[in-house]
């Protein structure tokens, strides 16, 4: 996909939302960064994502009772992988930068441990030596921030990217009469990376800060490690060669034995849910993690 294209994707509206916040630039509003699992978003649009609700805490829609850190009610600030709260935000940009300005937002404290780190990038193709979007918490990360929001919030309205050209499907699901699965389909190193990171680790319920029902998948070897056991279902989260263990049962079903569908912000593809069915079916293989 040409970085024209993505472009093609952003909402930009002109006019700043207030003196207090200042000047706008609107290229830098505009400017694009990628995360994990093939998924992009504007700069200042990725910061309010990992910073405001990391998609479960605080001002996300899917946040509640102690998750919301006493955020109230319907403040939901959602911006992937859908920008649902971009209205709510624009509304409050002013006290939202204030806030942010005087240090009071994010909260330091348990709140702290619930903002997200995207690893967002400002090249396409993520290379390891591109620069990375800061933190919020950084000079750099508030200037980013304030200037979004003088600028009205420029944002990508679908965060999810195709795969880039020449990629092939991961074909069909287990049990497909006359098909395979593409090569690597079922390999783990492959299925973190495409599925379980960005919607389990990135998504903000199992990252290492959180690590929700005692499952932290913030590294591909510690997330394999973390689903050959047992949580506080009592059920061990894959058995190998069994295509109906609980985390299929926990990505597939609406109403699991335990517990919420995950992720909890939405159902993944059934393409996505194919391949880690698939790679439970084979046997659950590891990579090599030595």
């Amino acid at each position: 996909m040409k970085l024209a294209c993505v472009l093609s994707c952003v909402l930009i509206l002109a006019g700043a939302c207030g003196s207090d916040l200042g000047e706008c630039d609107p290229g830098a509003a505009e400017t694009l960064v990628f995360g994990r699992g093939m998924l992009a978003a504007t700069a200042g649009q990725a910061l309010a994502h990992d910073s405001c609700g990391n998609g479960v805490f605080c001002h996300s829609s899917k946040a509640a009772g102690d998750d919301r850190v006493g955020a109230p009610y319907g403040l939901d600030f959602d911006m992937v992988p859908e920008p649902s709260g971009w209205n709510t935000l624009r509304e409050h940009a002013e006290r939202a930068w204030e806030e942010l300005d005087e240090g009071t937002m994010p909260p330091r404290g348990v709140g702290s441990t619930k903002v997200g780190d995207g690893d967002w990038s400002y090249d396409r193709e993520r290379a390891s030596d591109a620069p990375r979007l800061p933190s919020i918490y950084s000079s750099e990360g508030k200037e980013i921030f304030r200037n979004w929001l003088a600028c009205d919030l420029p944002i990508v309205q679908d965060t999810t990217l195709p795969p880039p050209a020449g990629v092939p499907d991961a074909g069909p699901g287990p049990g497909d009469d006359d098909a395979g699965v593409e090569p690597g389909a079922a390999d783990w190193g492959t299925i973190y990376a495409d599925i379980i990171e960005p919607n389990c680790s990135l998504g903000g319920c199992h990252n290492e800060a959180s690590g929700a029902g005692g499952l932290k998948m913030s590294d591909v070897c510690g997330a394999f490690e973390a689903l050959q056991h047992s949580g506080p279902c009592g059920k061990r989260r894959v058995t190998p060669g069994e295509a109906d263990s609980f985390l299929l049962e926990k990505l597939a079903d609406e109403t699991p034995s335990c517990g919420t569908r995950m992720p909890s912000t939405r159902r993944l593809p059934e393409a996505d849910i194919a391949r880690v069915a698939e790679w439970v079916a084979s046997g659950a293989a590891a990579m090599d993690c030595d």
